[in-house]
C-alpha cells in the first residue's frame, strides 16, 4: 500500500474540490492527468461515489486508455486490489465513444440502426469524395454551363474542399442536415451610382482648378470611367470597376480633400454592392452544391448503416435535447463528470456535455494549448467558460511546470509572458523540480539554441554544395537540415543523450523526408511517424506487392515489384531477359514464367533461375492456401517462407521494419473483421489508404519491447501530450499556408462571406468576406503561436529551434504571411536584427531581457566552417548496424511493370537503392501531352481542374471524325484499332460479323451502315502496302504499351512517358517501323503530311525515340489515314539524332510541369466543340472555336 504522492498546493486544492463545476486552467506540464486520476480514485474511495457512476473524457482511445491504466495502479497503490479490477469497467472514453454508447441505448429514440458501425476518418474520408462526385455530377447536369465556369474559377480540388469543409463546419455547430444561410438582399445599385457619379462631378471640378500632376492625371481618367455611368451603364468586370477607383494620394495635396473622401466612400460603398450582386448567384448556386453533397454523403451512410463522429456528436446531441426517458437517465448517470483538454471541444461537444454533466461538470485544459481549429476546436469556449468559473470562484490553476529544466523554462517564459501571448491569460511556467545536472564550467551551456540560416545568402547563385538528401529540395531548406543534423550528432556524440531522447517536430509532414534524409547522412538512425506514410515504408510495399501476385499472378506491376524485391531478389539481368521473352513470346511475363517451368526457354544465371524456380514454388503454396487462412495468417506465411522476416533483421532498425510487417498483419485482421476474408478486398482498402486523395495517417509501427534508439520525427500534433529529452523543432521557416477552403466563410453569428477569383484578373471579397477573413486570419496566427509553444514545451532538458529566413528584415514587425522564425525571434530576442552577424555567427545572449541565455547560430555560405562543418555540406552515411546476415540481394526496380522499351542499361539506371518512398518518376502519357500541345488551356480545364468534356453539346456531333457518320470518332476509332488488334493481316479483312462482335463487347450501337463502311476502310488498308511490310515483318507486335525514361539535371527525378503503339514491326534488314492507325476523316485534297506534322509531330517524336531508346538502330514511323491507306506519312530516324528527339520532347514537359496552359493559336470545331470552358471560359469567341478547321499549308520539305 503506498501513501499519497507529494502534490503541491495547487493541486491539491484541486483534488480536494469535488463538487459542483470547476475548471481547471493547467499550463504544460503541470501533472494535471496525475491530478484527474487522484480526484478520481478519492471521490470513489474517499466519497463512497461508485467507480461507475464517474465519467473521465479524453481526447484520444490512447490516451483513455492511459487513463484507465493510471486509475487502475493508484486504485492498487492504495490498497484496493477489487476497485483496480473494476477500473477496466470504468466510464473512461473519448466524447464519441460516449455518444455511441448512448446511441446504442436508445437506437429508436434517435432514429438511428441499432446495429450501425462507425467509419473511422479514412472510411468517412473515401465516402465523402464518393459522394462529392456523385453530388459534383448532377449539379453540372442541372446548372450547365453556370457550373462549369463557377469549377473553373475555384478549380476542382479547392471546390472540393470548400464544399466538404463547409458542410463539415456547419455540423460541428449542430446542423444536421446543414445548408448555406441566404444571402442578403442585394442593394439597389442606382441610388448608389448616382451618388458616385454625384461625387465624381464635385471632385472633377475641384480637380479641374489645380495643375495636372501624374497622379491628378490619373484621378482624372478615373473620373472620366466614372461619368460614363451616369448614361446607366455598368462595369462589365471586376477590372473595369477597379478602372474607377482613385489613385492613392502620396504627395498629392488635391487628393486629400474633402471632394476626395466623398467619392473614396462612395466608391467603396458602390463596388461592394456590385459585387454583391454579382456574388448572390453564385452563392445560391454553392448552396444547391453544398446541399446535394450533403446529401448524398448521408445517403451513403444509411445505405451502409454507418455514422461517422459529427453523426454520434449530432444524433446523441439530439437525443438529449429532445427530453424524455434518455434525457433524464443520462443526465441523472453520473455523480462526476471529469473532461481532459477542455480547450479543443467544438459548440456541439461542449452542449452534450452540459446536458450529461450539468452542475457537476469538472474539466481541465490550457487555451495556449488550443491547436485543433482545423477540426472546428474553439477555443472562445474554454476561454468564456473561465471568465464565467473566475466570477463564481469555480477556477483554479496549475502553474508549477514537472516536465523540464529550470533554465530552459526561465527562456520560455520570458519569450512567451509579455512578448506572444497575453498576460491575463498566460497562466505562466515555474519549475517544479530541479536540474538534473547542476550547472559548472563544463556544463553551462544553455538549454535553449537558435539555429537561423540565411535564406537570401543561401539562395545566391554562388554557394557551397550541399549535395542531394531530397531531389527538388530548396537549398536554404536543406542548408537547415545539414546544420540541424549536425548539431543532433553533436549531442548524441557528447554521450548525455542518446538518438532515443531526441525528437524532430515539425507542424506540417510535407518535408519530414528531407530531415530524415538529412540525419540519416550523418548515420543516425530514425523513425518517421507519418510524412511519407506507413505505406510507404519499402517492407509494407514488399508484402502487399507480394499479395497482390497470390491475388493475381496477372498483375504485371505486382510481379515485377516482388521479382526485383528481396523476398526473390532478381537481378537486372534476370528481369530483362524476362521482358525479352514476354515482347518474343507475344505473352504476359507470368505465362512466360510458366512456360518456363514447363521446360520453356528464359536465358538467366543459374542463381537468379533458382531463385525464381523457389519463388514459384512459394507462391503456387500460398494461393492454394490463400482461401483457408485469415488474411493475418497469409501474411505471416508471406513473410516466413521467403525468410523476408531474417532479411529485415539483418538490415538497420530491422525490428521496427518486422514490426511494421506486425502492424499490417493487424490492420489485415480488423478489415476481416469488418468486411471479410477476401484478399482483394483487402488489397483494394490499402490501395485506397495509400492513394493520394486520402491522407495516410497511418504512422509507422511502434518497435514492442524495445528502446527505440533512434532520432523520432513527427507532427506537432503528434506530439500533443508527449515529452522528449531533446526536442528539436525544425522548419520554422515555412509560411503559413493558405487554406484550400477559405473562398466561403461562415460567421458564428451568422455573417457569410465569399471570395470571387476570376479565370483572369483579381479577386473580389463579397458580402462580409473582408472582415470574416481579418477574423480568420487572427485566429490562425493566434494558432500558430500556440501550436509552436506547444511543441517547444515538450522539451524535459534541451530545445533547439530551427529555420531559414532573413534576419535583416526582424527588426520590423512581421507581416500576415511571415515565417514563424520572423516572430519567434523578436520573441526571444531584443535585437533579433543585430545578433546574427557573419563575424560573429555563433554567440550566447540573454532571452528577452532575462537572466535565462540562448545560443544563436547564424548559417550562412560565409560561415561555413565556423558553424556549418565542411564534413556537414554533402555527408556520406555511416554504417549504424553490423553487415547484413546473407540474404536476397535488393535488385533494381522497374518503376512500372511494362518491360519495353527500355533497354538494359535505362533499367539499370533506375533509382535501385532502398529509398522510402521508391523512385521520385513523374508520368506523362503521351495522349496528355498531346492534347496539352494542342491547347493547353483545355488540357488545363479537363486534367487539372476536372472539368468534363460535354460529349452531349450542341456541336459536338459535328466534332466527330467524319459530320455524317452515326458513330462517334472515339467510337470508331475504338472498333477499328480492335479489329486492326484481332485481325490476321495475312488473312482476309475484319467481317462485319467481328465489328459486331467487338460493338457489342464495348457497348456500342453499330449499325449496318457503319459496319460497312468499317469493313470497306479495313479492306483498304489490308490491301496496302504498308500492311505488306507488316506482314512481311520479321517480327510483329500489335497494341504494344510504352514506358520511356526521360533524364533531366536530377537522378532521381525522371519523367516517364507512357503509351500503346499500334503496331512495331522489326523488318528483315533489322530496322524497325512503328505504325499509328488514324481513322481521322480526311478528303482526297487534303495535305496529309501538313496534318502529321501540325497534330501529330510530337507522337512522332515519342515513337521515333522509343524504338531507338530500344536498341533499333534505325526508326521509320509511319502515320496512317485509313481512308487514303496508301498514301502512309513516313519519317526515318537513326541513332544519331536521339538527342535532339530527347531535347524536344523535355522541352514539351516542362511546358506542362511548369503549367504553361496556353490557349490554342488555331481555334476550330474538331478542337474545341467538346471542350468544357467553350461557352463561358475561352477567350476565343464561337466563331473561331465553331468554324471549320482552316485547312494546312503543305510544310517545307525537309532534308
Amino acid at each position: 500500500m503506498s501513501g499519497p504522492p507529494d502534490f503541491t498546493a495547487q493541486q491539491a486544492a484541486v483534488i480536494g474540490d469535488r463538487s459542483g463545476d470547476l475548471l481547471v486552467a493547467a499550463s504544460a506540464g503541470s501533472g494535471k492527468t496525475a491530478v484527474m486520476v487522484e480526484r478520481l480514485v478519492s471521490a470513489v474511495l474517499d466519497d463512497g461515489v461508485a467507480i461507475a457512476s464517474v465519467l473521465a473524457i479524453s481526447f484520444t482511445d490512447k490516451a483513455a486508455g492511459e487513463l484507465r491504466e493510471r486509475v487502475r495502479r493508484r486504485f492498487d497503490e492504495r490498497g484496493h486490489p477489487e476497485l483496480a479490477r473494476d477500473a477496466e469497467r470504468a466510464f473512461i472514453s473519448t466524447i464519441h465513444a460516449l455518444c455511441a454508447r448512448i446511441l446504442r441505448a436508445h437506437p429508436l429514440q434517435a432514429g438511428v440502426d441499432p446495429s450501425f458501425v462507425v467509419l473511422d476518418e479514412v472510411d468517412a474520408q473515401r465516402l465523402q469524395l464518393r459522394a462529392f462526385e456523385g453530388a459534383l455530377g448532377r449539379w453540372m447536369d442541372r446548372a450547365g454551363s453556370a457550373a462549369v465556369e463557377l469549377a473553373a474559377r475555384y478549380r476542382m480540388e479547392s471546390l472540393r474542399a470548400i464544399v466538404i469543409g463547409t458542410v463539415e463546419l456547419l455540423r460541428s455547430r449542430g446542423e444536421r442536415r446543414p445548408v448555406l444561410p441566404p444571402a442578403p438582399a442585394p442593394l439597389a445599385l442606382d441610388p448608389l451610382r448616382d451618388e458616385l457619379v454625384a461625387a465624381g462631378r464635385a471632385l472633377g471640378g475641384a480637380l479641374g482648378q489645380v495643375r495636372n500632376g501624374a497622379t491628378v492625371s490619373q484621378a482624372l481618367e478615373a473620373l472620366q470611367r466614372c461619368a460614363g455611368l451616369a448614361a446607366g451603364s455598368a462595369p462589365s468586370d471586376p477590372e473595369a470597376l477597379a478602372g474607377l477607383a482613385l489613385p492613392a494620394a502620396g504627395r498629392a495635396v488635391a487628393l486629400q480633400s474633402q471632394e476626395c473622401e466623398r467619392y473614396r466612400r462612395a466608391f467603396v460603398d458602390y463596388r461592394q454592392a456590385w459585387v454583391n450582386s454579382k456574388a448572390a448567384p453564385l452563392w445560391a448556386l454553392l448552396g444547391e452544391l453544398v446541399s446535394l453533397y450533403a446529401e448524398r454523403y448521408a445517403a451513403a451512410k444509411r445505405e451502409i448503416r454507418a455514422l461517422d463522429f459529427s453523426d454520434l456528436e449530432l444524433e446523441a446531441c439530439a437525443l438529449l435535447q429532445a427530453g424524455g426517458e434518455a434525457q433524464t437517465r443520462w443526465s441523472e448517470r453520473f455523480s462526476h463528470v471529469m473532461v481532459d483538454e477542455f480547450q479543443d471541444t467544438n459548440p456541439l461537444q461542449l452542449e452534450l456535455l452540459e446536458r450529461v454533466g450539468e452542475g457537476r461538470l469538472f474539466v481541465v485544459g490550457d487555451a495556449l494549448q488550443s491547436i485543433y481549429r482545423f477540426r472546428h476546436a474553439d477555443v472562445a469556449l474554454f476561454r468564456a467558460r473561465r471568465v464565467d468559473a473566475r466570477g463564481g470562484g469555480r477556477e483554479r490553476e496549475l502553474a508549477i511546470n514537472f516536465r523540464s529544466d529550470p533554465r530552459l523554462l526561465r527562456a520560455l517564459d520570458a519569450a512567451f509572458r509579455d512578448r506572444v501571448f497575453d498576460a491575463a491569460e498566460f497562466v505562466g511556467l515555474r519549475a517544479g523540480r530541479e536540474p538534473e545536472t547542476e550547472a559548472s564550467a563544463a556544463d553551462d551551456a544553455p538549454r535553449v539554441e537558435l539555429l537561423v540560416t540565411d535564406r537570401v545568402s543561401w539562395s545566391a547563385a554562388e554557394r557551397p554544395d550541399l549535395g542531394e538528401a531530397i531531389p527538388g529540395a530548396l537549398v536554404w531548406r536543406l542548408a537547415e537540415a545539414r546544420l540541424l543534423a549536425q548539431r543532433v550528432n553533436e549531442i548524441v556524440d557528447a554521450g548525455r543523450f542518446s538518438a532515443g531522447d531526441i525528437v524532430v517536430l515539425l507542424r506540417a509532414a510535407g518535408d519530414m523526408a528531407l530531415y530524415e534524409h538529412a540525419l540519416e547522412d550523418r548515420g543516425l538512425p530514425t523513425y518517421a511517424i507519418g510524412g511519407r506514410g506507413y505505406f510507404g515504408q519499402r517492407q509494407v510495399a514488399d508484402v502487399v506487392a507480394c499479395l497482390g501476385v497470390i491475388a493475381n499472378p496477372y498483375d504485371d506491376q505486382a510481379l515485377t515489384e516482388v521479382l526485383a524485391s528481396p523476398m526473390v531478389g532478381l537481378d537486372v539481368g534476370a528481369l530483362i531477359a524476362l521482358g525479352a521473352a514476354a515482347r518474343e513470346q507475344q505473352l504476359r511475363p507470368w505465362q512466360v514464367i510458366e512456360r518456363w517451368r514447363d521446360g520453356g526457354e528464359l536465358q538467366m544465371a543459374p542463381e537468379m533461375a533458382s531463385r525464381l524456380e523457389e519463388f514459384v514454388d512459394r507462391l503456387g503454396s500460398q494461393r492454394d492456401a490463400a482461401a483457408r487462412l485469415a488474411l493475418d495468417e497469409l501474411i505471416e506465411r508471406v513473410v516466413v517462407d521467403s525468410g523476408y522476416d531474417l532479411y529485415m533483421l539483418s538490415l538497420p532498425g530491422g525490428r521496427r521494419r518486422l514490426a511494421n510487417i506486425r502492424k499490417l498483419m493487424r490492420l489485415a485482421r480488423e478489415h476481416e473483421r469488418r468486411e471479410g476474408p477476401r484478399l482483394r478486398g483487402f488489397l483494394d482498402r490499402v490501395r485506397a489508404l495509400s492513394g493520394e486523395e486520402l491522407a495516410d495517417r497511418e504512422a509507422e509501427a511502434p518497435v514492442e519491447d524495445e528502446r527505440l534508439d533512434s532520432v523520432r520525427l513527427m507532427t506537432i500534433h503528434r506530439a500533443k501530450g508527449l515529452e522528449f529529452p531533446v526536442v528539436c523543432v525544425a522548419d520554422l521557416g515555412r509560411r503559413r499556408p493558405p487554406g484550400a477552403d477559405d473562398r466561403l466563410l461562415l460567421g458564428a453569428d451568422g455573417a457569410i462571406g465569399l471570395q470571387l477569383p476570376s479565370i483572369e484578373g483579381p479577386t473580389s471579397d463579397a458580402f462580409d468576406y473582408t472582415a470574416l477573413a481579418e477574423a480568420r486570419h487572427e485566429a490562425e496566427a493566434e494558432e500558430e503561436r500556440r501550436l509552436f509553444y506547444v511543441a517547444m514545451t515538450r522539451a524535459r532538458e534541451h530545445l533547439i529551434l530551427s529555420g531559414a529566413g532573413d534576419p535583416s528584415r526582424w527588426g520590423l514587425a512581421p507581416d500576415r504571411r511571415a515565417e514563424p522564425l520572423w516572430w519567434i525571434a523578436r520573441a526571444m530576442l531584443d535585437d533579433p536584427a543585430g545578433v546574427f552577424d557573419p563575424e560573429l555567427p555563433d554567440v550566447v545572449v540573454p532571452v528577452a531581457g532575462s537572466e535565462a541565455r540562448i545560443r544563436c547560430l547564424l548559417n550562412a555560405p560565409a560561415t561555413v566552417g565556423s558553424v556549418l562543418a565542411q564534413a556537414s555540406l554533402a555527408p556520406q552515411p555511416t554504417a549504424t548496424a553490423a553487415e547484413p546476415v546473407a540474404a536476397p540481394a535488393i535488385s533494381a526496380q522497374p518503376a512500372q511493370a511494362t518491360l519495353w522499351p527500355m533497354s538494359a542499361a535505362e533499367v539499370a539506371d533506375l533509382d535501385v537503392e532502398e529509398r522510402p518512398g521508391g523512385a521520385d518518376l513523374e508520368r506523362f502519357s503521351y495522349s496528355s501531352l498531346e492534347l496539352h500541345a494542342r491547347c493547353g488551356y483545355r488540357f488545363y480545364l479537363e486534367r487539372v481542374l476536372g472539368l468534363r468534356s460535354l460529349e452531349g453539346s450542341p456541336g459536338a456531333a459535328s466534332a466527330k471524325a467524319d459530320p455524317g457518320a452515326r458513330l462517334g470518332a472515339l467510337e470508331r476509332g475504338n472498333l477499328v484499332h480492335a479489329a486492326l488488334e484481332r485481325g490476321d493481316l495475312a488473312g482476309s479483312p475484319p467481317d462485319p460479323a467481328l465489328l459486331h462482335e467487338l460493338a457489342r463487347a464495348a457497348g456500342i450501337a453499330l449499325s449496318a451502315p457503319d459496319a460497312a463502311e468499317l469493313v470497306d476502310m479495313l479492306g483498304g488498308f489490308f490491301n496496302s502496302q504498308l500492311a505488306a511490310r507488316l506482314r512481311g515483318a520479321s517480327q510483329l507486335l500489335r497494341e504494344q504499351p510504352f514506358t520511356l525514361v526521360l533524364r533531366d539535371d536530377a537522378k532521381h527525378r525522371s519523367p516517364l512517358v507512357t503509351g500503346v503503339i499500334d503496331a512495331i514491326a522489326t523488318e528483315a534488314s533489322g530496322e524497325v517501323l512503328i505504325v499509328d492507325y488514324k481513322t481521322d476523316a480526311v478528303s482526297p485534297a487534303d495535305d496529309l503530311a501538313g496534318r502529321v506534322l501540325r497534330d501529330y509531330e510530337l507522337q512522332r517524336i515519342i515513337y521515333a525515340l522509343a524504338g531507338l531508346r530500344a536498341g533499333a538502330g534505325a526508326v521509320e514511323v509511319a502515320h496512317c489515314f485509313l481512308a487514303r491507306p496508301e498514301e502512309p506519312v513516313l519519317a526515318r530516324y537513326d541513332a544519331t539524332q536521339a538527342a535532339e528527339l530527347q531535347r524536344r520532347l523535355e522541352q514539351r514537359c516542362r511546358l506542362l510541369q511548369r503549367a504553361h496552359h496556353a490557349v490554342a493559336t488555331e481555334p476550330h470545331r474538331e478542337l474545341c466543340a467538346t471542350c468544357p470552358g467553350r461557352a463561358a471560359l475561352c477567350s476565343w469567341p464561337s466563331e473561331m472555336t465553331m468554324r471549320e478547321r482552316p485547312r494546312a499549308e503543305r510544310p517545307a520539305a525537309r532534308g
